[in-house]
């Protein structure tokens, strides 16, 4: 199995292409290996159309370290900036709102299972991940660049507060700005 990471300064676009590319390569081989896994079937079991009172045992680990920000290109390329708010506001703003609750939230046109899964056994096997990329929308919505299946999972486990990339101006007074490595205002 290879590694990767992605320690690159910049250097030019097709550098970087290159590195993208690499690096969704290897996320797809693992995400293929987890999707046809004896594993997938053990969480498919236990979580897929289950009650939401399953989910409470799950802790959502995020990485919202600067170094991690580079795998949400969507948030780096259009200057993203880390954000936490109330996840229930968030559910309310989504501009899908019912595609955040059980049971919609198992249609195969909302979730797909096997990377609703994946994030699961994330989490259950204490990796850390990025935290979605959300646009604000004029409308006072908020809609998802990156990370459908990671802020499904975490508002299915009920954790209060969120971390998210934001893109465009925030207009939500409950959100707030936090830097990476944690520390907020």
């Amino acid at each position: 199995m290879r590694q990767f990471t992605m320690d690159h300064q910049g250097s030019d676009d097709w550098d970087e292409c290159g590195m993208r590319r690499e690096w969704n390569l290897t996320q797809t081989e693992l995400f293929q290996q987890f999707a046809t896994s004896a594993r997938s079937d053990e969480l498919g079991l236990r979580f897929w159309k289950a009650p939401q009172a399953v989910y409470n045992t799950i802790e959502c680990l995020w990485d919202t370290t600067l170094a991690a920000r580079q795998f949400n290109w969507e948030c780096v390329d259009d200057g993203g900036v880390l954000y936490e708010g109330p996840t229930d506001l968030i559910r309310r703003r989504f501009h899908k709102t019912t595609a955040l609750m059980v049971p919609h939230i198992y249609s195969p046109d909302v979730a797909d299972k096997y990377r609703f899964l994946w994030v699961i056994d994330r989490w259950l096997s204490g990796i850390s991940l990025t935290p979605p990329c959300l646009q604000f929308l004029p409308n006072g919505k908020l809609g998802v660049r990156d990370g459908f299946h990671r802020l499904a999972v975490a508002a299915i486990a009920g954790i209060e507060r969120m971390p998210f990339w934001g893109l465009g101006p925030c207009v939500f007074h409950e959100i707030t700005l936090s830097y990476p490595d944690g520390a907020s205002t």
